[in-house]
Order: C-alpha cells, then structure tokens, then sequence
C-alpha cells in the first residue's frame, strides 16, 4: 500500500509556506514605504487603507498559486508537471529563502530609520516646541487710562482666538500666558515651560478715539524678532486688526490659511466702535484662571451691551448664551428668566450667523448647561474641534462633559489634551484633579495640584483641595498642616476636619463667627453658615441652639427656592437642614425631590453626591437597611461627594453622622475595607 504525504508536508514541498512568509513580509513593506512616502508628496491617506485592503484579499489567492504553480530556471509551470521528487523544488525553495531574507533586511533598515528619526524629531521637538508653535504674552497696557487695561486683555485674546483657528498652528491658551510678565527677560524658559518655538509679544495704548497696538513676533531659541508692526486705527476702523495680526503671524510662520480661515479672517464682527470695546471687556472678563461668580455676571453684563449697542453683534449674543447657561448650570441662578435670556440669545446668534465656530460652540454650551443633553453637547463640539484644533476650550469642555458622562478615562485623556494647549491653565489643573480625586485616585490628583502650586505658588483653593484628599485619606494631621497654610479666614475649610477630629465646641466657635459676617450681597452666606453651626451645636449637645440656628437656615435656603423651585442643590442643603430638625419624612422626601431633580443617570459626576445627603439622613434616623445599601453602592461608585470629601472607610470609621450605625456588623464591615492606596512621597511630599 502507497503511503500519501501529509498536507503540512506536502504545503512545505511546495514551497506554500515560503511563499505566505515572503508575500506577508513583501506586502508588509510596502506599506510602510507607503505610509512614510506618500505625506512627502501630499498623496491622500486613503490611498494607503487600499492598499493594505488589497493586500489583505491578495493573500488566499497568492497561496492558491503557490500551490498549484511552481517557480523553474524555464519560467512558472505547474506544479504538476514537476516530478515530486525533482531537485528543482529544493532549488526554488532556497531561492526563495534568499528572496525572504532580502525584504525582511530591507524592513529592519526601515523601522530602524523610521525610529531614529522619530526620536531625533520628538527630542527636537520637546527642546524647543514645534517650529509652528506660539504663545502670545499678555499685552502691556501703556494707556494713560489704566482703567483700559481690559483693552488690552481683549484683544490679546481676540487675537489668539483667530490663531486657534488656525489648523497648522500649536497655539497655548491666555490662560497659561496671563501670569508671565509682558515683556519678560527670559523667552527662552517661558517657552520651554509651555514647549513653543515662537513668542508674541504686544502693548495697547488707548487715547481717546484712537488706538495704537505694537506686536513682535519672537523666535524663542535666539531671541530674534521674526516679524513686527505698528498698527494705528481710529477707534471706528479698528473692528479688524486682531484679523490682520492673525494672518501677518500666520503668513511670518508659514502657515497656510485655508479658504475657510481666510474668509473668517476677513470677517469683522461689528462696526461699532462702542459695542466692540463692550466685547472686549466681557471677553477679558470671561476665562480668567482665577475665574469666579461675580466675573461671570460681570462679563455678562457686558456681553448684554455690546448686543444692545450693535443687535447684529453675532459672537456677543453667543458669548451670552454661554455665560447665562453657565449661571444656571452652577446653580447660581436656575431662574426660568434666566434659561429663557439664554435661549433668547442663541436664537439670536443663529439668526445672525447660524454656522460660525462661536454660534455653534455656544449651540453646545446650552444643550450641555440648559439641557444637560451631553450627546447632543459632545457631538457639537466634536465637530468644532477640527476648526479650532489650537483650542484648548473644546478638549476641556469634552471632558467636563465625559465626566458627567462617567466615562473617567476618556475625561482623564481630554483633561491631559487640554493641558497640551494649556499647560498652566490653573483652572484645567483643579478640574483634572478634582476628576482623579472623584475616582478616589488620591496620588494622582495631588500630583496635579503639585503641578497647580509649580504655576501657583502659595493657592489656597489648592491647599484646601489637598486637606479633601488627606481627609478622604483618614489622615487628619496632614489635612490640618495643609489648611494651616490657609491665610485666609475661611471656616468652611475647616468644618470637615473639626468634624472628623471631633472638635465640636471649636466647630461652634468659628461657625458663629462665620453667621456675624456671612456677606449680605449674597443670599445663601448666612442660610448655609446657620446650617454647619446648627450640625456642631447638635453634636455639642446644644439642641436648643440648634434648633434655632436650623429654623434660620432653613427661611433663608427658602426664600431662594421659592424663585428656583427645581434647585438641586437647594433641595438638598433643604433636606439636611430638616433631617437637623428632626423631620424624617420631610428630609428623606425633599432629599428624594433633589434626586429626582438632578439623577446620577444624568450627572454622574453631581447625581451621587444628592444620594449620599439620602444616605446621611437615613443613617442618623436609624433607617438601617436603606443606609448601609446605599454605602455600598456609593463606597464603589466614582463622583463629587457632598462635603468635598469622598466617602471611604477611613471617613466611615470616623464621621459622626454614621454614629448611628455603628454596632451593626455589616457598616464594620464597610469601615474595615482596605483604604485607598496613600499618596506617593512625590505626591504627599507638601502638606
């Protein structure tokens, strides 16, 4: 009986098997000469996908021809006609393997090149930034008027909002240049702090109805001036300088304008000279680092003057929506006249220009503020991105939004993009930390405010961001060291930690201090100090004060409530202030109301943080199962804690609300998990 070869013997007599190695390898190098040769000759990317497709389909049908053809000194015959046990499949074989050889050699030489120049690239371009890469310095004032210093902090930012646009320019954000000085003596550093090549520096001075604005454009490396003009406008001609600047810049860095970039460029945006300067109050108001309610309203109402002044002022009406759907969002006014003033002025900037960068970013900020429909938000800005790519505002808002979201990674990633553009952005910073700081990833998020206080020497919001941590942590010692460091007088700051520490009396006495001088332009100061000095008066034993602190806090929370009926977070501060009173149904139904107002399938970031106040009022009215469940849900879930300072068993073993719960075996289980890891000695390293 004949005995038949095995298939595997019989693919490698017929060389199938060099044949799939030498085709994979050949196909392989090509497309990588494909993918480093056709950007040098400006060839589409698309053509490279085809041609990795058409490798891919090629593949079955080169192993059917191996198989069925054979390679002799005569030419390609068929395999048949070839004697099996012929000396001619050996030689054809050894061929081949030298053929293999080759191309494989040839692929090491272009991935070892393709290597070293990359290097040689990035460690060009981390020394000095990216040939077409600027930071624009804040610009110097020289008006006799200082009052127009917002002059000059306006059309800086005017200017860098068209540079942003530009999509072959890195562009670094206000934000991060605002703190260097306007003409500083060490370009150099400064751009390697924010990794550019170029520098812009400017002044403004402002005389009555004139203008004059001096720019030069500097090369970092050798502090030699590239370009520079004088530009001198009459106060009704000036609508279009931070245009003309934008492209002199542009056109001095070789940076090619496309058509779209042109015709926005040639755009002015108002001729009137009075709702211009209006504009550029609000815009030098608006984005600052330091950024905080009353320069919100304040550039708010500038915004307003400038539309009063010119109704066809499209980019004002934008800039309008986004500040009033910003007030609603942070609960500072969740009026409908407030929502109403900022649909109002969306509508108005779609009348007017319905398809510019600023109308559609603003089409986002209201779906996102008002809406809180984050796809629609996400989807918008996504699209804006690539017209802004310089714009460290779009990666920032994304993640903002991922978070709420509660996709944590994807925030984390957009926060690290937005710190790219905007690399001492101290508001980016806070927010990145405080995102790590949600997912109870402690090292991390001190490490950011390491990088917070390297561009903020001595902030206190960041000192009391560090105490959250350090309390979260369990470790109070640390969080006093760093709120010690608070010159301030801020009592808020330390009610965790007198709480945590226990500290009831000292709790009173600061408190009381807090009520005697709540600011009385602000309607909740007094209501939620009666509030945190009514929560020691209890747990000093004072019930009668207490009780009496709580009746305060609760007319004021109400008075607000009453033109904000839907307040998540005043239906929340309203169902602690009862639970102190001693209202269990009405401070569990209140609590559920803000729930229902603001869900965590809504707000991932915000949602769980109105559970948790639930969670507190059940636990002190010995509602034992519905507390202890929802500790373990919370215990496992990533979001803004109430108090600022996120729920582990470090603060279970310690909060006074969960006294209640105590003795019962499932909370000890709770408290003796193991805690989140501690901070590094890089990330701990200051109190």
């Amino acid at each position: 009986m004949s005995r038949h070869p095995s298939f595997l013997a019989e693919l490698k007599r017929r060389n199938v098997l060099r044949a799939a190695t030498f085709y994979a390898a050949s196909a392989w190098l090509i497309v990588q000469v494909a993918t480093q040769v056709f950007p040098f000759f400006h060839i589409a990317d698309w053509l490279v996908r085809w041609i990795v497709v058409a490798a891919a389909i090629g593949f079955p049908f080169a192993m059917l021809f191996s198989w069925f053809y054979e390679w002799t000194p005569q030419g390609i015959v068929r395999e048949g006609e070839v004697a099996p046990d012929a000396a001619i499949t050996r030689e054809t074989g050894k061929r081949m393997d030298r053929w293999i050889m080759a191309v494989l050699g040839l692929a090491v030489v272009l991935l070892l090149t393709d290597r070293f120049a990359g290097h040689r690239e990035s460690a060009a371009g981390s020394a000095a930034g990216a040939p077409a890469s600027i930071a624009v310095l804040p610009f110097e004032n020289l008006s006799e008027d200082k009052a127009n210093a917002f002059f000059a902090d306006g059309i800086q930012d005017e200017i860098l909002t068209r540079l942003a646009k530009i999509g072959t320019l890195k562009v670094i954000s206000r934000t991060s240049t605002q703190r260097y000085a306007s003409r500083p003596d060490n370009l150099k550093a400064i751009a390697g702090q924010l990794g550019v090549a170029n520098i812009l520096e400017g002044s403004v001075q402002k005389s009555g109805d004139t203008v004059r604005i001096n720019v030069q454009l500097i090369r970092a490396d050798g502090d030699s001036q590239v370009w520079a003009e004088t530009y001198d406008r009459k106060l009704d001609n000036v609508f279009g300088v931070e245009s003309e600047v934008a492209a002199a810049i542009a056109d001095a860095l070789d940076a090619k304008l496309s058509g779209a970039n042109q015709a926005d460029l040639a755009r002015k945006p108002t001729t009137n000279a009075q709702a211009w300067e209006a504009n550029l109050r609000g815009v030098a108001l608006y984005d600052r680092p330091d950024l905080d309610n009353p320069d919100v309203i304040a550039a708010g109402k500038s915004f307003e003057e400038a539309v009063r002044l010119d109704p066809g002022f499209a980019s004002a009406w934008a800039a309008l929506a986004v500040v009033d759907g910003m007030l609603v969002f942070t609960n500072n006014d969740t009026s409908t006249s407030r929502r109403d003033a900022a649909r109002a002025a969306l509508a108005q900037a779609v009348r007017l220009r319905p398809d510019s960068f600023e109308t559609r970013r603003a089409q986002a900020y209201v779906a996102y503020f008002l809406d809180r429909d984050y796809e629609r938000a996400r989807s918008i800005f996504e699209q804006i991105r690539a017209l802004a790519p310089s714009d460290a505002e779009i990666p920032r808002a994304l993640a903002l939004i991922a978070r709420r979201q509660g996709r944590w990674d994807e925030s984390d990633r957009l926060f690290d993009a937005a710190l790219d553009l905007d690399p001492r952005n101290t508001k980016v910073l806070l927010y990145a930390a405080e995102t790590r700081f949600a997912q109870r990833q402690f090292p991390q998020a001190l490490r950011l405010l390491d990088r917070l206080e390297d561009v903020l020497p001595g902030d206190e919001g960041a000192y009391g961001r560090r105490a959250n941590i350090y309390l979260s942590m369990g470790d109070l010692d640390r969080a006093q060291a760093a709120l010690g460091r608070i010159r301030s007088d801020n009592p808020y700051g330390e009610f965790n930690l007198l709480r945590l520490q226990h500290r009831y009396p000292d709790g009173v006495t600061r408190l009381r201090k807090a009520v005697a001088e709540a600011d009385p332009s602000d309607p909740l100061d007094k209501p939620y100090a009666c509030f945190y000095l009514g929560e020691f008066q209890r747990l000093a034993g004072d019930e009668a004060g207490a009780k009496d602190s709580y009746t305060q806090a609760l007319a004021g929370i109400d008075a607000v409530l009453a033109a904000q009926p839907d307040n998540a977070a005043l239906l929340t501060g309203r169902s602690l202030v009862e639970a102190g009173l001693g209202r269990h149904d009405d401070s569990v139904r209140d609590a559920r109301r803000a729930i229902a107002a603001l869900p965590a399938s809504r707000d991932a970031l915000g949602g769980p943080g109105i559970e948790e106040a639930l969670v507190r009022i059940q636990a002190r009215f010995g509602d034992r199962d519905e507390a202890i469940a929802g500790l373990q849900h919370l215990l496992s879930t990533s979001y803004q804690a109430l108090y600022n300072v996120t729920l582990t068993p470090a603060v279970l073993r310690l909060d006074p609300d969960f006294d209640g719960l105590r003795d019962d075996p499932r909370f000890r289980k709770l408290a003796q998990m193991a805690d989140a890891p501690a901070a590094s000695s890089t990330a701990g390293g200051k109190p």
